[in-house]
Formats: C-alpha cells, structure tokens, sequence
C-alpha cells in the first residue's frame, strides 16, 4: 500500500503483512457486497484478518498465543491476542478497540513486545 507509514525500524518486518490485511479487508468487503467493513466488529475480527494476513505474507501467526509477560518481580505465565513471526523476528500483540464518540473521532491502540 502506497502512503503507510512504519515509523519504528524495529517494525518493518510488518509491512509485507500489513500490505495484505488491507487485501483481505478489501476481499471481505467484495464477497459479502455491503459497506460492513470488518474491523468495525470488534478486535477480535480485526486480530482474525490480521492473521490471516501474516500467513498471506508468509509468516505464522497464532491468536491467544501463550507468552510470558514481564513485571518487576520478573516474568509470569501469559497470552497474547497474537503471536506473529519469520523465521527472523517475532512481536506479541495485545489489542483493544475503542469506539468513536461523537466528534471525538476513532481510536484504536495496539501494543506489543518484539523481539
């Protein structure tokens, strides 16, 4: 996709996948023929078309993936919402989904680990 920005270097290995989910947005969109975009359902279908997505892209995904997640007393048994890879790099994100308000406009945060 012309114009998308990846201001982190560390998350460039996401383009490829990112590149895609725009394709399976637009091929959800032509199938079901109405203006329903699925990233409208919930993080939950969003997190489904970004799976998808990085097996377009020729990585691995898992949604509700195990993890382990880091506190100051150390690390403890987790999951994240998705695991993404290449054989290189790997990231554990965590999604929420807010909803607009009224002339507030939209908000979506996604965080993660890569490592």
């Amino acid at each position: 996709m012309q114009g998308m920005i990846i201001s982190n270097p560390k998350l460039e290995f996401l383009r490829p996948m990112l590149e895609r989910w725009f394709d399976c947005i637009d091929r959800y969109n032509a199938i079901r023929g109405d203006s329903e975009t699925p990233y409208w359902f919930d993080e939950q279908a969003n997190l489904g078309l970004l799976s998808a997505a990085a097996w377009m892209a020729e990585m691995v995904s898992l949604e509700r993936s195990p993890s382990k997640k880091q506190q100051e007393e150390g690390a403890r048994n987790a999951r994240t919402d998705l695991y993404l890879a290449t054989r290189e790099e790997r990231a554990y994100i965590q999604a929420t989904q807010r909803w607009p308000q009224v002339n507030c406009g939209f908000r979506s945060t996604v965080t993660g680990r890569f490592g």
